[in-house]
Protein backbone atom coordinates (compact mmCIF):
# COMPACT_ATOMS: atom_id res chain seq x y z
CA UNK A 1 0.00 0.00 0.00
CA UNK A 2 2.94 2.45 0.96
CA UNK A 3 4.27 1.63 -2.29
CA UNK A 4 1.33 2.27 -4.20
CA UNK A 5 0.89 5.65 -2.25
CA UNK A 6 4.49 6.72 -2.65
CA UNK A 7 4.07 6.35 -6.46
CA UNK A 8 0.95 7.62 -6.62
CA UNK A 9 2.57 11.07 -5.08
CA UNK A 10 5.23 11.38 -6.97
CA UNK A 11 2.42 11.02 -10.30
CA UNK A 12 0.55 14.06 -8.51
CA UNK A 13 3.26 15.75 -8.17
CA UNK A 14 4.29 15.54 -11.88
CA UNK A 15 1.07 16.38 -13.00
CA UNK A 16 0.54 19.77 -10.67
CA UNK A 17 3.37 21.40 -12.88
CA UNK A 18 2.73 20.50 -16.08
CA UNK A 19 -1.16 21.52 -15.46
CA UNK A 20 0.37 24.44 -14.78
CA UNK A 21 2.77 25.17 -17.64
CA UNK A 22 0.08 24.20 -20.00
CA UNK A 23 -2.33 26.72 -18.77
CA UNK A 24 0.86 29.57 -18.70
CA UNK A 25 1.25 28.46 -22.20
CA UNK A 26 -1.45 29.82 -23.43
CA UNK A 27 -1.69 31.40 -25.91
CA UNK A 28 1.66 29.65 -28.42
CA UNK A 29 0.12 30.15 -31.98
CA UNK A 30 -1.74 33.18 -33.64
CA UNK A 31 -5.24 33.92 -32.04
CA UNK A 32 -8.02 34.93 -34.87
CA UNK A 33 -10.23 37.85 -33.92
CA UNK A 34 -13.63 37.75 -36.29
CA UNK A 35 -15.65 40.97 -37.10
CA UNK A 36 -18.58 40.56 -37.93
CA UNK A 37 -19.06 43.26 -40.26
CA UNK A 38 -16.93 44.79 -43.44
CA UNK A 39 -13.77 46.16 -43.27
CA UNK A 40 -13.61 49.97 -43.06
CA UNK A 41 -16.53 50.52 -40.11
CA UNK A 42 -16.27 51.80 -36.85
CA UNK A 43 -16.23 47.88 -35.46
CA UNK A 44 -13.64 47.01 -37.96
CA UNK A 45 -11.74 50.05 -36.86
CA UNK A 46 -12.49 48.84 -33.25
CA UNK A 47 -11.66 45.34 -33.67
CA UNK A 48 -8.06 46.33 -35.15
CA UNK A 49 -7.44 48.44 -32.68
CA UNK A 50 -8.27 46.21 -29.79
CA UNK A 51 -5.86 43.69 -31.71
CA UNK A 52 -3.04 44.94 -32.06
CA UNK A 53 -3.50 46.08 -28.56
CA UNK A 54 -3.84 42.42 -27.71
CA UNK A 55 -1.15 41.08 -29.71
CA UNK A 56 0.97 43.44 -27.57
CA UNK A 57 -0.08 42.06 -24.68
CA UNK A 58 -0.42 38.70 -25.29
CA UNK A 59 2.63 38.30 -27.42
CA UNK A 60 1.59 36.55 -30.53
CA UNK A 61 -0.35 38.11 -33.49
CA UNK A 62 -4.25 38.51 -33.15
CA UNK A 63 -5.65 38.63 -36.61
CA UNK A 64 -8.89 40.25 -37.58
CA UNK A 65 -10.66 37.93 -39.81
CA UNK A 66 -13.71 39.97 -41.32
CA UNK A 67 -16.87 37.89 -42.00
CA UNK A 68 -19.96 40.37 -42.60
CA UNK A 69 -23.11 39.12 -43.33
CA UNK A 70 -26.93 38.54 -41.81
CA UNK A 71 -26.44 41.69 -40.09
CA UNK A 72 -23.22 40.63 -38.23
CA UNK A 73 -24.98 37.53 -36.85
CA UNK A 74 -23.06 34.91 -39.56
CA UNK A 75 -19.84 35.20 -38.03
CA UNK A 76 -20.70 35.15 -34.53
CA UNK A 77 -22.26 31.59 -35.28
CA UNK A 78 -18.76 30.61 -36.69
CA UNK A 79 -17.30 31.68 -33.38
CA UNK A 80 -20.29 30.02 -31.39
CA UNK A 81 -19.41 26.86 -33.11
CA UNK A 82 -15.73 27.03 -32.70
CA UNK A 83 -13.56 24.94 -30.11
CA UNK A 84 -13.38 26.84 -26.80
CA UNK A 85 -9.48 26.79 -26.86
CA UNK A 86 -9.16 30.89 -26.85
CA UNK A 87 -7.79 30.71 -29.89
CA UNK A 88 -11.36 32.20 -32.09
CA UNK A 89 -12.89 34.83 -30.19
CA UNK A 90 -15.23 37.71 -31.82
CA UNK A 91 -15.56 41.29 -31.53
CA UNK A 92 -19.44 40.85 -29.91
CA UNK A 93 -21.72 43.44 -30.92
CA UNK A 94 -25.01 45.00 -29.39
CA UNK A 95 -26.73 44.30 -33.12
CA UNK A 96 -26.08 40.76 -33.33
CA UNK A 97 -26.13 39.67 -29.94
CA UNK A 98 -29.10 41.88 -28.28
CA UNK A 99 -31.48 43.09 -31.52
CA UNK A 100 -31.35 41.43 -34.31
CA UNK A 101 -31.25 37.72 -32.83
CA UNK A 102 -34.70 38.94 -31.32
CA UNK A 103 -36.04 39.82 -34.72
CA UNK A 104 -35.67 36.19 -36.36
CA UNK A 105 -37.56 33.36 -36.64
CA UNK A 106 -35.20 30.99 -35.98
CA UNK A 107 -31.90 32.33 -33.95
CA UNK A 108 -28.37 31.29 -35.21
CA UNK A 109 -26.94 31.37 -31.71
CA UNK A 110 -28.33 31.44 -28.04
CA UNK A 111 -26.04 35.22 -27.11
CA UNK A 112 -26.68 34.29 -23.17
CA UNK A 113 -25.67 30.54 -23.49
CA UNK A 114 -23.47 30.11 -26.69
CA UNK A 115 -20.64 32.58 -25.54
CA UNK A 116 -18.19 33.38 -23.27
CA UNK A 117 -17.56 37.01 -21.97
CA UNK A 118 -14.39 38.31 -22.20
CA UNK A 119 -14.84 42.42 -21.39
CA UNK A 120 -16.78 45.26 -22.70
CA UNK A 121 -14.32 47.73 -25.08
CA UNK A 122 -16.40 50.21 -26.70
CA UNK A 123 -19.59 52.05 -26.86
CA UNK A 124 -20.78 53.81 -29.97
CA UNK A 125 -22.88 57.12 -29.88
CA UNK A 126 -25.23 57.33 -32.66
CA UNK A 127 -26.07 59.97 -34.87
CA UNK A 128 -28.62 61.06 -38.09
CA UNK A 129 -26.98 62.27 -40.63
CA UNK A 130 -28.07 63.83 -44.26
CA UNK A 131 -26.73 64.56 -47.74
CA UNK A 132 -25.24 67.64 -47.89
CA UNK A 133 -28.12 69.23 -50.53
CA UNK A 134 -31.07 67.89 -47.80
CA UNK A 135 -33.13 70.67 -47.85
CA UNK A 136 -33.16 70.73 -43.63
CA UNK A 137 -30.71 73.03 -41.72
CA UNK A 138 -31.50 71.43 -38.22
CA UNK A 139 -33.52 68.80 -36.61
CA UNK A 140 -36.76 70.73 -36.13
CA UNK A 141 -36.01 71.56 -39.99
CA UNK A 142 -35.96 67.78 -40.63
CA UNK A 143 -38.91 66.97 -39.05
CA UNK A 144 -41.21 69.07 -40.71
CA UNK A 145 -39.56 68.16 -44.73
CA UNK A 146 -39.81 64.50 -43.83
CA UNK A 147 -43.45 64.91 -42.46
CA UNK A 148 -44.77 66.95 -45.30
CA UNK A 149 -43.77 63.92 -47.60
CA UNK A 150 -44.79 61.11 -46.16
CA UNK A 151 -42.84 57.62 -47.88
CA UNK A 152 -40.67 59.97 -49.96
CA UNK A 153 -37.23 59.66 -47.47
CA UNK A 154 -35.37 56.33 -46.67
CA UNK A 155 -32.96 56.46 -44.44
CA UNK A 156 -30.07 53.78 -44.37
CA UNK A 157 -28.28 51.88 -41.35
CA UNK A 158 -25.13 49.05 -41.49
CA UNK A 159 -27.67 46.36 -41.21
CA UNK A 160 -31.02 45.58 -40.65
CA UNK A 161 -31.58 45.12 -36.80
CA UNK A 162 -28.32 47.03 -35.99
CA UNK A 163 -28.41 49.75 -33.10
CA UNK A 164 -28.68 52.10 -35.90
CA UNK A 165 -30.97 50.43 -37.68
CA UNK A 166 -33.27 50.21 -34.23
CA UNK A 167 -32.60 54.12 -33.52
CA UNK A 168 -34.01 54.89 -37.13
CA UNK A 169 -37.32 53.30 -36.05
CA UNK A 170 -38.00 54.76 -32.54
CA UNK A 171 -37.12 58.21 -34.35
CA UNK A 172 -39.48 57.26 -36.96
CA UNK A 173 -42.15 56.22 -34.07
CA UNK A 174 -41.08 58.78 -31.99
CA UNK A 175 -41.55 62.01 -34.07
CA UNK A 176 -44.21 60.42 -36.28
CA UNK A 177 -42.50 59.92 -39.53
CA UNK A 178 -43.13 57.61 -42.29
CA UNK A 179 -39.60 57.02 -44.09
CA UNK A 180 -38.29 53.26 -45.20
CA UNK A 181 -35.43 51.74 -44.02
CA UNK A 182 -32.81 50.73 -46.40
CA UNK A 183 -30.30 48.11 -45.05
CA UNK A 184 -25.93 48.46 -46.40
CA UNK A 185 -23.43 45.84 -45.15
CA UNK A 186 -22.26 48.71 -42.68
CA UNK A 187 -21.70 52.43 -42.75
CA UNK A 188 -18.66 52.35 -44.73
CA UNK A 189 -21.13 51.58 -47.67
CA UNK A 190 -23.99 53.47 -46.41
CA UNK A 191 -22.24 56.54 -46.39
CA UNK A 192 -20.88 56.86 -49.66
CA UNK A 193 -24.88 56.68 -50.94
CA UNK A 194 -25.26 59.55 -48.80
CA UNK A 195 -22.41 61.65 -49.63
CA UNK A 196 -23.45 61.32 -52.61
CA UNK A 197 -27.46 62.02 -52.24
CA UNK A 198 -28.43 59.01 -53.65
CA UNK A 199 -30.12 58.37 -50.82
CA UNK A 200 -30.71 61.14 -48.29
CA UNK A 201 -30.26 60.39 -45.00
CA UNK A 202 -28.32 57.52 -42.49
CA UNK A 203 -27.98 56.77 -38.73
CA UNK A 204 -24.41 55.65 -37.85
CA UNK A 205 -21.93 55.10 -35.51
CA UNK A 206 -20.43 58.59 -34.76
CA UNK A 207 -17.18 57.00 -34.81
CA UNK A 208 -17.43 55.45 -38.34
CA UNK A 209 -18.33 58.42 -39.86
CA UNK A 210 -16.68 61.37 -38.01
CA UNK A 211 -14.45 61.80 -41.17
CA UNK A 212 -17.32 62.87 -43.41
CA UNK A 213 -18.75 64.96 -40.48
CA UNK A 214 -15.75 66.83 -40.43
CA UNK A 215 -14.70 67.13 -44.24
CA UNK A 216 -18.30 68.28 -45.04
CA UNK A 217 -19.35 65.35 -46.67
CA UNK A 218 -22.29 64.61 -44.69
CA UNK A 219 -24.26 67.06 -42.13
CA UNK A 220 -25.13 65.74 -38.98
CA UNK A 221 -28.31 66.45 -37.49
CA UNK A 222 -28.82 64.96 -34.31
CA UNK A 223 -27.59 62.30 -31.82
CA UNK A 224 -28.82 59.50 -30.05
CA UNK A 225 -26.70 59.52 -27.07
CA UNK A 226 -27.54 60.99 -23.74
CA UNK A 227 -25.60 63.99 -24.00
CA UNK A 228 -23.78 65.48 -26.98
CA UNK A 229 -20.44 64.59 -28.23
CA UNK A 230 -17.02 66.42 -27.55
CA UNK A 231 -15.93 65.94 -31.20
CA UNK A 232 -19.10 67.75 -32.04
CA UNK A 233 -20.44 69.98 -29.67
CA UNK A 234 -22.77 72.16 -31.85
CA UNK A 235 -24.89 69.23 -32.66
CA UNK A 236 -28.21 68.54 -30.35
CA UNK A 237 -29.09 65.07 -29.04
CA UNK A 238 -32.34 64.12 -29.92
CA UNK A 239 -33.78 63.97 -26.51
CA UNK A 240 -32.97 67.85 -26.54
CA UNK A 241 -35.00 68.16 -29.46
CA UNK A 242 -38.30 67.44 -27.73
CA UNK A 243 -38.08 63.41 -27.50
CA UNK A 244 -36.52 62.86 -23.85
CA UNK A 245 -35.18 59.56 -22.60
CA UNK A 246 -34.26 58.63 -26.48
CA UNK A 247 -31.13 56.83 -26.76
CA UNK A 248 -30.16 54.57 -28.79
CA UNK A 249 -26.11 53.56 -29.03
CA UNK A 250 -24.21 50.74 -30.00
CA UNK A 251 -21.65 48.34 -27.97
CA UNK A 252 -18.94 45.81 -28.34
CA UNK A 253 -17.17 43.49 -26.52
CA UNK A 254 -14.31 40.20 -27.20
CA UNK A 255 -16.29 37.07 -26.38
CA UNK A 256 -15.70 33.43 -27.50
CA UNK A 257 -17.57 30.50 -27.19
CA UNK A 258 -19.06 28.74 -24.53
CA UNK A 259 -17.08 26.28 -22.55
CA UNK A 260 -13.80 28.34 -22.50
CA UNK A 261 -11.24 27.12 -19.57
CA UNK A 262 -11.29 29.34 -16.72
CA UNK A 263 -7.21 30.03 -16.85
CA UNK A 264 -7.82 31.12 -20.77
CA UNK A 265 -10.59 33.32 -19.74
CA UNK A 266 -8.23 34.98 -17.04
CA UNK A 267 -5.19 35.27 -19.22
CA UNK A 268 -7.34 37.33 -22.11
CA UNK A 269 -9.25 39.55 -19.33
CA UNK A 270 -5.80 40.51 -17.89
CA UNK A 271 -4.50 41.22 -21.69
CA UNK A 272 -7.85 42.98 -22.81
CA UNK A 273 -8.05 45.40 -19.28
CA UNK A 274 -4.45 46.16 -19.95
CA UNK A 275 -5.18 46.82 -23.70
CA UNK A 276 -7.94 49.48 -22.67
CA UNK A 277 -6.01 51.28 -19.95
CA UNK A 278 -2.67 51.91 -22.97
CA UNK A 279 -2.67 55.77 -23.95
CA UNK A 280 -2.21 54.68 -27.06
CA UNK A 281 -5.50 52.97 -27.61
CA UNK A 282 -7.75 55.69 -25.61
CA UNK A 283 -6.11 58.42 -27.76
CA UNK A 284 -6.72 56.45 -31.04
CA UNK A 285 -10.54 55.63 -29.22
CA UNK A 286 -10.87 59.52 -28.48
CA UNK A 287 -9.36 60.62 -32.31
CA UNK A 288 -12.82 58.47 -34.00
CA UNK A 289 -15.35 59.45 -31.45
CA UNK A 290 -15.71 56.39 -29.93
CA UNK A 291 -16.32 55.62 -26.30
CA UNK A 292 -13.83 53.70 -24.61
CA UNK A 293 -15.70 50.51 -22.53
CA UNK A 294 -13.70 48.05 -19.73
CA UNK A 295 -15.33 45.75 -18.19
CA UNK A 296 -14.96 42.08 -16.49
CA UNK A 297 -16.09 38.91 -18.05
CA UNK A 298 -18.83 39.17 -15.30
CA UNK A 299 -19.95 42.66 -15.95
CA UNK A 300 -20.27 41.88 -19.52
CA UNK A 301 -22.25 39.39 -18.79
CA UNK A 302 -24.90 41.16 -16.65
CA UNK A 303 -24.19 43.85 -19.57
CA UNK A 304 -25.47 41.74 -22.32
CA UNK A 305 -28.45 40.13 -20.48
CA UNK A 306 -29.67 43.76 -19.67
CA UNK A 307 -29.67 44.68 -23.60
CA UNK A 308 -31.37 41.58 -24.44
CA UNK A 309 -34.09 42.66 -22.08
CA UNK A 310 -34.24 46.24 -23.01
CA UNK A 311 -34.10 45.61 -27.11
CA UNK A 312 -36.45 42.77 -26.60
CA UNK A 313 -39.18 45.15 -25.21
CA UNK A 314 -38.70 47.74 -28.06
CA UNK A 315 -38.74 45.21 -30.56
CA UNK A 316 -41.92 43.71 -29.68
CA UNK A 317 -43.18 47.09 -29.22
CA UNK A 318 -42.64 48.35 -32.69
CA UNK A 319 -43.20 44.74 -33.93
CA UNK A 320 -39.95 44.26 -35.89
CA UNK A 321 -39.24 41.27 -37.78
CA UNK A 322 -36.25 40.43 -39.99
CA UNK A 323 -35.68 37.38 -42.56
CA UNK A 324 -32.22 36.93 -41.72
Amino acid sequence: MRGWLKWMVLVCAGLLPFSWAHAQAYPNKPIRLVVSYAPGGITDIIGRVVAQGLSKQLGQPVVVDNKPGASGMIGHEMVARSAPDGYTLVLATGGAMTINIQMVEKPRFNPLKDFTSIGLVTTNDSVLVVSPGFPAANFKEFVEVVKKAPGKYSFASAGIGLPTHLGGELLKKEAGLDMVHVPYKGDALAVVDVMSGQIPMMVAAYGSISNYIKSGQVRPIAVMSPKRIPLSPDVPTVAEMGYPGFVAMTWGGIAGPAGLPPEVVQRLSTALHATMNDPEVKARYASIGSNLANSTPVEMDAFVKSETGKWGAIIKQLGLKSAE
